[in-house]
């Protein structure tokens, strides 16, 4: 799709999914567009979105990528695909906005609790996840809610940082949120995989 019909299936209505890597996405997506990621987990969150009654376009590196979306997508009953855009080069050539995705480290994360600025954790991952460990101070809201509507009740000026597993499910929340009107967001780079790993480390360094 060039940027013009891309532009046109939105308007009337179609979901704009981009399904290439949380970094791609984060280093510049299409305003508004939802990121869900083709992978292991590429059809159960789109499942999770349930797009039946409209039609969906994409986002993808390229047509390889676009073709292995549409089968994926074919196997949960989603056959409304308008076609696939590829990559934001010819979006931000035509003169039209790329947003980004800003992200954070756990040590920025670390230096940052306790501090005057200390952002609001919203932790993405299921019930059983939160439940066996969690950041201290850490919201929970399961990303399946988020993908169903129901977004936090969170102040929409303070800083939010996205956390998950790796960081697949917390960029598709953060895309969600972003699409819903939060601006303040940030994404934990390797999720509570690279908190604990970082923090394992910090314990090994002082004993």
């Amino acid at each position: 799709m060039s940027p013009d019909a891309l532009e046109d299936h939105v308007a009337s209505g179609a979901l704009l999914v981009d399904v290439r890597s949380p970094q791609q996405f984060a280093a510049g997506h299409i305003p508004g567009s939802v990121f869900v990621g083709v992978g292991p987990s590429f059809t159960t969150w789109m499942g999770w979105l349930a797009p039946y009654e409209r039609d969906v376009a994409l986002v993808a590196d390229d047509e390889t990528q676009a073709k292995r979306a549409l089968t994926m997508l074919h196997r949960i009953g989603i056959d409304r695909v308008a076609g696939y855009h590829a990559g934001v080069r010819a979006w931000r050539e035509s003169g039209r906005s790329i947003a980004t995705l800003e992200i954070t480290t756990p040590e920025e994360l670390m230096e940052a609790q306790g501090q005057s600025t200390d952002p609001v954790i919203l932790d993405v991952r299921n019930d059983s996840e939160f439940e066996i460990g969690h950041v201290d101070g850490a919201m929970h809201q399961f990303l399946g809610k988020i993908a169903r509507g129901a977004m936090p009740e969170l102040d929409r000026s303070e800083e939010i940082v996205l956390m998950c597993a790796s960081g697949y499910r917390s960029t598709v929340a953060a895309s969600l949120l972003k699409a819903n009107g939060f601006e303040n967001l940030r994404n934990m780079t390797g999720g509570m995989n690279a908190w604990q790993e970082r923090k394992a480390g910090i314990r090994s360094i002082a004993s």
